[in-house]
This record gives C-alpha cells, structure tokens and sequence, in this order.
C-alpha cells in the first residue's frame, strides 16, 4: 500500500493552529477535530489539503471524510501535534535512562529489603 503524506502543519494551520485543537480523534473513515474556535477554519483550504472527499461542520467540530486511510493520516498528523511534547520530554532525564539503568533501578525496588 502506498503511504500518503499530508502536509500536517498546512493542516493544523487551516484548522486556526495547535492551539485552536481541543480534541483529535477519528472513527472508520473520519478525521474529528474538536475546536476552541469553529470560526476561523477555511473549509476549501481543508478540502485541498487533507485528502478529504469532504469537510463537515457540526457544533464545534471539524469532520475531514477521508475514508479508509484515516488510520494512517490520523497517526501521522497526531504525529505532528505532539512533535513538541515528544521533544520536551526527551529533555527529560527518564526517557535518557537506558533500558538496563530502567530495568536495574526496579529489581532493585522489587528486592529492596523493606522494614
């Protein structure tokens, strides 16, 4: 099967920016956006963009109909939206651990002698 490639952050920029996401799902054949700001989407930009046969506009969501590729698009955009969360937290000291510093540090929690 072929990959699609999408250009995420055009995505996200015509869906009013990562910050205007509340929420991001997706059902068999649907990519569901729920927005901070209905607004400020534009609808045929979307359209272009996404890969959507169409775009729907319920209450304070956007539903880009993809179809059967929705699984792949939506990991890859997810992919996107976190890129920043992923890099703070690999400054973290936890994800630098190695896997035996990680798997030493709980046997010796597991065998520790507790009074």
């Amino acid at each position: 099967m072929k990959k699609i490639k999408l250009d995420n952050e055009k995505l996200i920029s015509n869906l009013g920016g990562k910050n205007n996401i509340v929420n991001f799902t997706h059902c068999l054949t649907r990519l569901r956006f729920e927005l901070k700001n209905i607004q400020v989407i534009n609808e045929k930009k979307l359209l272009g963009i996404s890969k959507a046969v169409k775009v729907n506009i319920i209450k304070n969501e956007c539903h880009l109909i993809v179809g059967p590729i929705v699984e792949e698009l939506y990991y890859d955009i997810n992919k996107t939206l976190r890129k920043n969360e992923l890099e703070d937290l690999t400054q973290n000291k936890i994800l630098k651990t190695s896997f035996l510093e990680k798997a030493k540090d709980n046997l010796n929690n597991i065998f520790k002698y507790k009074k």
